[in-house]
């Protein structure tokens, strides 16, 4: 490959050339994307001339398919640029049948006018940009010039098989713990839609597995569906921040752990809410998050040291501490706070029992929460109106790629077809100047 270049400096040139000049204008000439026209170009010749035999040439009456018409420019948007490709039809000597080689061949539908490769670009970018964006992006770095449209049905198509990949990720596995929890988005309804996550951990691998995403559906809807996935067993732990309705449509979890941050915030919010003074919250506050705060402790200090009488000591000194202050809040007629707390503190210890068995999860919804605050730091924008369907398939794209990046990329990368042929260069450049320094 020879590729002779020419700097025009008929103007004389400047002192001094910045290097991001240079790199400005070779972007310009697009030479990857003149590298592919003329590959696509080639293939083209080389299939007609097979089927079809040369051109002009006398014995092409050998051959059972003769050139018939050549269509329109047709554009095709690549991860290298927009290159144009003049398809020749062919006719079947034989039958009649009229087709296009070169489109069949390059793995193209009939109407298809951008690669797979870039909706992929696409549907990835959607999970951080704005469509807007995305269509700045796109020209700024590709130069390629997309609609709004293409790049919604990008994130459909997308979507759609982000979905199936999740379902299939949960074959044959059980979660050592479950989470669930709920965000709000604005919507083009007067009420907003309310998204709904579901995700897994498991003990002996690291990060999280997405189970499931959706908009606006129930959470016994949510809850039915994840028992048909199979991912949850007897040893299966549900942990979340006390929603009675998510906890209710997990009701054939039989262990649960309540987040312990969310008890302590909640309990002050009651609190607070009854009008009671800062100083009178530090009476019920202080015993309660030094008993949970102290119970940590003793799970990481005893998980160590393999004290498990002593952690089983420090359990029940817990469960006393909680009763005694449920009797404190009762005596002081708390009683909505005393119903809350009553619920919550067997949950609350869940994760200590287990650790007598050295078996360790979390009494916390960090790895839900780090996924909804992903979701809202994407989503949630005054000027963002969304549909329930699109937003579910950009959910699950976005569930997909931030529960396991390394994951999500070897995935869009293994359904880019392999080829059996590899391409090579030579560049030998040859520069010219027109003109004088």
């Amino acid at each position: 490959m020879d590729i002779r270049v020419v700097i025009d400096a008929s103007n004389g040139m400047p002192d001094t050339v910045p290097v991001d000049a240079i790199v400005n204008e070779i972007r310009k000439v697009e030479i990857p994307r003149e590298v592919l026209q003329a590959i696509v170009n080639a293939i083209q010749d080389h299939l007609i001339n097979t089927m079809c035999g040369e051109k002009y040439s006398r014995n092409n009456q050998d051959f059972n398919f003769k050139r018939y018409a050549t269509k329109e420019n047709r554009t095709l948007k690549t991860e290298l640029g927009a290159i144009r490709i003049k398809p020749i039809q062919v006719r079947d000597k034989q039958s009649g049948d009229i087709s296009t080689p070169i489109i069949g061949y390059l793995g193209l539908k009939d109407k298809q006018r951008v690669a797979a490769s870039l909706k992929m670009k696409m549907a990835n970018l959607a999970t951080s940009l704005s469509r807007r964006e995305e269509q700045e992006y796109l020209l700024d770095l590709l130069n390629v010039k997309v609609s709004i449209g293409t790049i919604q049905n990008a994130i459909e198509e997308e979507g759609k098989l982000a979905k199936e990949k999740i379902k299939e990720n949960c074959k044959g596995i059980t979660m050592d713990c479950l989470f669930g929890d709920e965000s709000k988005s604005h919507s083009t309804k007067s009420k907003k839609n309310l998204i709904r996550v579901v995700i897994g951990t498991k003990t002996k691998t690291k990060g999280v597995t997405p189970i499931t995403v959706s908009v606006n559906e129930k959470w016994d809807t949510i809850g039915k569906e994840v028992k048909e996935l199979g991912v949850v067993n007897d040893d299966t732990v549900l942990i979340s921040d006390g929603q009675e309705d998510l906890i209710e449509a997990f009701d054939y979890i039989k262990l649960k752990q309540r987040s312990t941050p969310h008890i302590i915030r909640r309990v002050s919010y009651y609190l607070w809410k009854h009008g009671v003074s800062n100083e009178d919250r530090k009476r019920f506050m202080t015993p309660l998050t030094s008993a949970i705060c102290t119970l940590r402790n003793s799970v990481a200090k005893h998980l160590k040291d393999k004290n498990m009488h002593r952690l089983e000591w420090r359990i029940n000194k817990t469960k006393e501490e909680l009763t005694n202050i449920v009797d404190l809040l009762r005596s002081e007629g708390y009683g909505k706070i005393v119903k809350f707390l009553e619920n919550a503190k067997d949950n609350a210890i869940t994760f200590a029992e287990l650790a007598l068995t050295e078996r360790i999860i979390h009494d916390t919804t960090n790895p839900i929460e780090r996924v909804i605050g992903g979701i809202s730091g994407r989503i949630k924008h005054i000027w963002s109106n969304w549909s329930p369907k699109p937003l579910e398939y950009l959910l699950n794209i976005c569930l997909l790629k931030w529960c396991d990046r390394e994951g999500f990329r070897k995935w869009q990368m293994g359904r880019i077809p392999k080829s059996n042929f590899s391409i090579s260069a030579e560049i030998a450049i040859k520069i010219n100047f027109n003109g004088k320094f």
